[in-house]
C-alpha cells in the first residue's frame, strides 16, 4: 500500500500576488496619461526603427495683461408694476371674468363675491336713515311748537312785570307769567337738544349707508390699470377671504429684469449704468439699464436684488417670466491669457499642448472669461510658456513638433 501523506490546503494563485493600491494623486496622473496617450497605438503611424517624424505645428505665447472682466447674472423678465388683486371681504366667488394672459382695462370688472350680506347691509343702513329723517322731522315740528309758546311766555311776562311793576296786578300774577316764560324757555331748548340728535342720528345713518354700499362695491373685483393676466388664482365657488389672491395683473408699459448678485458685487453696480441683457427664448440682445439696486444684502442668500429696466421700443418677443441672462461689467483684472484656439476640451477637461523643446507637453488647465479670441487661465500656465494653436488630430503627449512660422 502507498504511504499516506497529510493533504496540504492549496492557495489561490491570487492571494499570492501582493496587491498594489493607487493613492488618489495616482489617479490624476492616470487621466492625464489617458488623455494624452488615448488611443495613440492605434493612431500613430509605424516607422522602421527611426525617430518618429515630427509634428508641425503653430504655437503663441500665454502672455499676461488687463482683461476686461463681466459678471453674467441670471433673472426673469417682470413688468415695471404687478399687482396681486385680493378680496376686501368674505364671500363665495361667483363669477370670474377674465382668464390668463388677457388684456384688461381700467375699471374692467373681472370677478363678483356673493352679495347677499351687503344688500342687506344697505337696506338697513337705509331703513335707519328713514327713521331718522321721521324723527326729525317730529322734532322739528315741536320746535316750532316750543318755539311759539316761548315767544307768546315772553309777552305775557313782560305785559305782566309792567302792571306789576304799577301795582296794578298782585305780585302772585307777575311770578307765575315769570314761571311760564322759564318752563316756555325749557320746552323750546329739549326740542333743539332732540333736532340736533335727530341730525346727528341722520349723519351716522347716511354713513353706515355708505359703509354698506362701499361693501357691496367690494363684492366687485375691478382692473386697477390697463394691463394682462399673468395668473387668476381662484376658482368659481372659492370662498374668498381679505387678502386672498383672485387675480395678479401686469400693467402695460415697460419691462425689467430682477436679479440676485453675490455680495462681492456690492459698490460694483449702480443706477443708470449700462448692462447687456439677452433673452434667449426671444433670441434678444438688449441694452438695459439699471434701475434699482437694493441696499440690502439677503443674510440666507448672501446676495442683493438689482432691477435692470429694458428699453420699451425694443420689446417685440419679449415677454414677462422669460429667463435672461445680465452681464454686468467689472474693472478689468491682469490675468494670464492664451488664444482660444489653442484649447481643447476632452472628457469635460480642458488642455493644452505646451512646447518644450520641441515637445509637446499636454496640461490640463483652468479657464476664466473668454473676451473675443482671447481666454484667460487661472491655472496650469505661466507667463511665457508657448502653446501649440490649433492642435492636430493626431498630436500626443510627449510627441516631437516643429514649430512652423
Amino acid at each position: 500500500m502507498n504511504p499516506t501523506h497529510p493533504t496540504k490546503s492549496m492557495k489561490p494563485m491570487s492571494s499570492l500576488v501582493p496587491r498594489t493600491f493607487l493613492a488618489p494623486s495616482s489617479l490624476a496622473l492616470v487621466a492625464l496619461f489617458a488623455l494624452g496617450c488615448g488611443s495613440a497605438q492605434a493612431d500613430a503611424p509605424e516607422h522602421g526603427g527611426g525617430e518618429p517624424d515630427a509634428v508641425s505645428v503653430q504655437v503663441a505665447q500665454a502672455t499676461e495683461g488687463p482683461v476686461a472682466a463681466s459678471y453674467t447674472g441670471t433673472g426673469t423678465v417682470r413688468g415695471l408694476n404687478t399687482a396681486t388683486l385680493t378680496s376686501r371681504m368674505m364671500g363665495y366667488v361667483r363669477t370670474l371674468d377674465a382668464t390668463v394672459g388677457q388684456r384688461v382695462t381700467r375699471g374692467q370688472l373681472l370677478a363678483t363675491l356673493d352679495d347677499a350680506d351687503p344688500r342687506a347691509g344697505l337696506l338697513q343702513a337705509r331703513a335707519g336713515t328713514l327713521e331718522a329723517e321721521a324723527a326729525r322731522v317730529q322734532y322739528a315740528q315741536q320746535a316750532d311748537a316750543a318755539e311759539a309758546d316761548l315767544r307768546l311766555a315772553r309777552t305775557t311776562h313782560e305785559r305782566i312785570q309792567a302792571l306789576a311793576a304799577e301795582r296794578a296786578v298782585p305780585q302772585q300774577r307777575a311770578d307765575e307769567a315769570a314761571a311760564a316764560l322759564r318752563a316756555a324757555e325749557a320746552r323750546f331748548a329739549a326740542s333743539q337738544s332732540g333736532m340736533n340728535r335727530a341730525s346727528s342720528r341722520i349723519a351716522q345713518s347716511q354713513a353706515m349707508v355708505q359703509s354698506a354700499r362701499n361693501a357691496l362695491e367690494y363684492t366687485r373685483v375691478r382692473a386697477p390699470f390697463d394691463g394682462v393676466v399673468l395668473a387668476r388664482p381662484a376658482q368659481v365657488g372659492d370662498l374668498s377671504a381679505p387678502g386672498m389672491p383672485l387675480y395678479i395683473l401686469e400693467q402695460d408699459g415697460g419691462r425689467r429684469v430682477e436679479v440676485a448678485l453675490p455680495e462681492s458685487m456690492v459698490g460694483t453696480v449702480s443706477v443708470g449704468q449700462a448692462v447687456t441683457v439677452r433673452v434667449e427664448a426671444a433670441e434678444r440682445v438688449l441694452t438695459g439699464t439699471v434701475g434699482e439696486v437694493s441696499p440690502l444684502v439677503d443674510p440666507a442668500a448672501r446676495a442683493f436684488m438689482v432691477k435692470v429696466d429694458l428699453p420699451a421700443d425694443a420689446l417685440d418677443g419679449v415677454d414677462p417670466g422669460m429667463f435672461a441672462r445680465v452681464l454686468f461689467p467689472r474693472p478689468a483684472e491682469v490675468r494670464l491669457t492664451v488664444p482660444r484656439a489653442a484649447v481643447s476640451a476632452r472628457a469635460s477637461l480642458d488642455r493644452v499642448f505646451v512646447v518644450n523643446d520641441d515637445v509637446a507637453e499636454l496640461r490640463l488647465v483652468t479657464l476664466g472669461a473668454a473676451v473675443d479670441d482671447e481666454v484667460a487661465v487661472l491655472s496650469g500656465l505661466s507667463p511665457g510658456e508657448t502653446v501649440v494653436v490649433d492642435a492636430p488630430a493626431t498630436l500626443r503627449d510627449r510627441d516631437h513638433v516643429e514649430v512652423r512660422p
